[in-house]
């Protein structure tokens, strides 16, 4: 059987006489290669084939040859061979392919192919191939390929979380930043605003003192002088006496108006006595009095008890924000609008004006915005400044109802 294969492996050619030492090392050669050696004729079948195939392929030389290639080789790897094929008809050289041909066991095997063209006697094409075993090779290609996916795969993931990471910390210095320059913005604006309440206090102590010297200063000296008269002259002149003493009592009536007037705008003994929404009611009626703007309240709900704190911070951010009304917004009418919402009191001061600029409010000297701001954030609530040109102001306030803000009854620790 090996004289045939051999026979018909090589082109046929005329035999020098005698036998050649080196015909028969080549004999050896072929029989002992661990590649498969074989021909191929124009039709595309085996006609020879070397030992080798038994181990490469699992099939035994006599059971391949006159089988079609194609039959053995996998149907997504055939366009390589009529590719090597049709090269190799137009004389030029081949590069070596891979294929997966079909084995014995059932699987198919990687074979690395090397083709040439070697023409029959009378002209017909045939093929020489030399075929190596490569799927060990391609096996632990794949599971390079695998691991190196892998890899990147793990890269990817590691860049990625990398990158989040980076995100998340630019974002935190960012914050960082930002909360360090509104800190010290905080502070200079805490600063300013404390020198500004030092000297807004030392005005109204002068202004207070003021106004006790001259006015009721005034009146106690007026009193002395009268009462010293009524002393010398009173017994003997009763009709002067009563006018003297009709005198005095006008000027004590008009003292005390001067003494709760003082005393209001100190502190309203309304917010004390009838509570909050009565003290904004009072407060609105001496606002348009006093600046002849129009100026209403408007409750939404039952009014909350308030605590003593919350109800005092609240009414001097009303107050403050009616002293800007009458300063800086040219309004006609201001609405003063009281509601609960859920566990909530919400208060919103709403003017006809000019409208506040964004400017204005981030103006530093903006002192009375600064210290609404300040009495809002103690009692941890939420102060926002709404203004459109041409149309107006609002400002809006809200705060929680809950322990801190609402007035604690001693009846129920009975």
């Amino acid at each position: 059987m090996s004289d045939d294969w051999r026979t018909r492996l090589r082109r046929p050619a005329p035999s020098p006489p005698g036998p050649s030492p080196g015909a028969e090392t080549g004999t050896s050669l072929v029989e002992s290669a661990p590649d498969i050696l074989c021909r191929i004729g124009a039709d595309g079948r085996i006609r020879a084939v070397s030992p080798a195939v038994a181990g490469v392929l699992g099939t035994p030389p006599p059971d391949i040859l006159g089988c079609a290639v194609l039959d053995r080789i996998h149907p997504d790897d055939r366009f390589r061979l009529f590719r090597r094929i049709a090269t190799l008809l137009t004389k030029q050289a081949a590069p070596p392919f891979s294929v997966r041909m079909h084995h014995a066991d059932g699987e198919f095997h990687w074979l690395e192919i090397h083709l040439g063209l070697d023409p029959d006697p009378d002209g017909a094409p045939a093929f020489v191939a030399v075929a190596r075993d490569i799927t060990a090779w391609k096996a632990g290609e794949e599971l390079l390929q695998r691991s190196h996916e892998r890899l990147a795969g793990l890269v990817a993931e590691h860049t990625r979380r990398l990158e989040t990471a980076n995100r998340i910390l630019e974002e935190e210095v960012r914050e960082r930043i930002t909360a360090e320059v509104e800190l010290k913005q905080s502070r200079e604006e805490l600063r300013s605003l404390s020198a500004h309440l030092q000297a807004v206090r030392e005005a109204e102590r002068t202004r207070i003192a003021r106004e006790i010297h001259d006015e009721l200063g005034q009146v106690l000296s007026a009193l002395k002088m009268d009462i010293d008269w009524l002393r010398r002259h009173g017994a003997s002149d009763v009709e002067a006496f009563a006018a003297k003493a009709e005198a005095m009592n006008d000027l004590v009536k008009g003292t005390l108006q001067r003494v709760k007037r003082i005393s209001q705008e100190l502190r309203p003994s309304v917010l004390d006595n009838l509570g909050f929404l009565a003290a904004l009611r009072w407060q609105s009626g001496d606002f348009a009095e006093r600046s002849g703007i129009e100026c209403t309240v408007s409750m939404s709900g039952a009014e909350p008890p308030l605590s003593h704190e919350c109800a005092s911070a609240l009414f001097r951010v009303c107050q403050e924000a009616l002293t800007n009304v009458a300063r800086h917004a040219g309004a006609t009418a201001v609405k003063i609008a009281v509601a609960t919402d859920g566990d909530r009191l919400v208060l919103r001061i709403r003017d006809d004006g000019r409208g506040i600029t964004v400017e204005d409010q981030m103006n530093a000297r903006s002192f009375g915005l600064v210290g609404m701001r300040e009495r809002v954030h103690h009692l941890n609530g939420r102060l926002t400044i709404d203004g459109e040109p041409g149309a107006g102001t609002t400002i809006s306030v809200t705060v929680p109802l809950n322990e801190g803000n609402i007035a604690h009854d001693p009846d129920l620790d009975r």
